[in-house]
């Protein structure tokens, strides 16, 4: 999908190899204030960016704390555009970290939380969530009024980590290509991850795709040799095409050697459930693994007697070894009663835990329509002397008196 140029360097100049991303800005054209015409050609309006500077910074703090910084500059060109709104997704935990700022050309601009944001195509206003394999990430909104024909905004953030057994993660969303209605022609990345105080961790760092998108994965392993590491990585997008793939960030203590099957809770279940007019209720669960070394024991949907109350306990296990590095897409349906009429609670259960709970409604079956056969009825009793006297007329034989 895109020619990556890659780079590691450390801070004693020697060299390896890394990974390549990029981070857009979601953009939400409102007024058009001119309409121009440019050779080539430019849509108009139009905003461009075509250069992204973006600084990653990991610092362990202990063994199951760490701190990410994040800053972002992205110069856009401006033709035609009198106002924009922006979205920028972020981890839910930088979110509510009280350190995030935003600017244009050095002056700070107020934004807010939001969960959900709009792109508009055509003229055409469309709502979007921002998902990821760690689920849906909330947004930054901000807006700008007198747009600058050129202007640079920066993105600053940062937040604490925790460590999961003996694991520190964290995904930087970059895949808003899918949503952007920008021009370029190209736009190229220039990318510096660092990790501080993370000597003799397993790093892993991953391009992994939305949810809803069928294109695969790529993945960088290795081994942090000093307490001060340094990558800088640039990646050229397609022609006239977005960046498509977030990047996933996964450091390891090598301290825990020994490989083995461990409870996993997934963040992405999603499901779905309807009631046929039988009272049967068909139940849908879907999850994406981020890569091949899960178990995953889909358990049944049962409703405990005399009660209004649905469980599935399905038990899913990762492999914290080596796994097959492939993006698992997984779906498995239920189907429980005939049921009562009435209002059922449907609890999802991974490994005992309940992550999902949803409400659905059976009704009661529709009383089949009986046919009223009174008056046909009747009125082939009332015929029937006449038929008999007609039959025997035709055969010449008399009734009996």
């Amino acid at each position: 999908m895109c020619d990556r140029k890659m780079e590691k360097r450390r801070w004693n100049e020697r060299e390896a190899a890394g990974l390549a991303m990029a981070a857009t800005i979601l953009l939400s054209t409102l007024t058009a204030a001119i309409s121009i015409v440019y050779a080539n050609p430019i849509p108009v309006p139009t905003l461009m960016l075509q250069r992204e500077d973006i600084s990653i910074s990991l610092e362990r703090i202990n063994n199951s704390a760490a701190k990410a910084s994040v800053r972002g500059l992205y110069p856009f060109s401006n033709v035609g555009y009198k106002k924009v709104d922006m979205f920028f997704p972020v981890p839910r935990e930088a979110a509510y970290a009280e350190s995030i700022k935003v600017s244009i050309n050095g002056r700070l601009l107020a934004w807010k939380i939001v969960e959900s944001g709009y792109v508009i195509h055509g003229g055409q206003k469309t709502e979007f969530t921002y998902e990821t394999i760690d689920g849906i990430y909330p947004l930054l909104k901000w807006s700008i009024e007198d747009v600058p024909e050129n202007f640079e905004i920066v993105v600053e953030y940062s937040y604490t980590m925790s460590a999961e057994e003996d694991e520190f993660r964290t995904l930087y969303a970059m895949a808003t290509g899918r949503f952007a209605d920008t021009y370029a022609k190209q736009c190229t990345a220039y990318v510096n991850i660092e990790l501080v105080d993370f000597q003799d961790y397993n790093a892993l760092i991953s391009l992994v795709p939305p949810p809803s998108s069928g294109i695969g994965s790529s993945r960088f392993q290795f081994t942090v040799d000093s307490d001060r590491e340094r990558f800088n990585v640039i990646e050229e997008s397609s022609m006239f095409n977005g960046l498509a793939r977030d990047l996933y960030i996964t450091l390891k203590s090598k301290s825990e050697q020994a490989w083995e099957w461990r409870p996993y809770l997934p963040s992405n279940l999603k499901l779905w459930a309807e009631a046929d007019e039988d009272g049967i209720i068909n139940l849908t669960a879907n999850i994406l693994f981020n890569h091949g070394g899960y178990k995953v024991d889909w358990g049944e949907a049962y409703n405990q007697p005399d009660s209004k109350l649905i469980i599935v306990d399905a038990n899913i296990m990762e492999w914290t070894g080596p796994s097959p590095q492939v993006i698992m897409n997984m779906t498995h349906n239920y189907a429980v009663g005939p049921l009562k009429p009435g209002d059922y609670v449907i609890n999802y259960q991974v490994n005992n835990v309940t992550l999902k709970t949803l409400t659905l409604t059976v009704a009661e079956k529709p009383e089949a329509k009986q046919e009223d056969l009174t008056e046909p009825t009747l009125y082939i009793l009332l015929g029937l002397p006449v038929a008999i006297a007609i039959i025997l007329a035709a055969k010449k034989i008399s009734p009996p008196t």
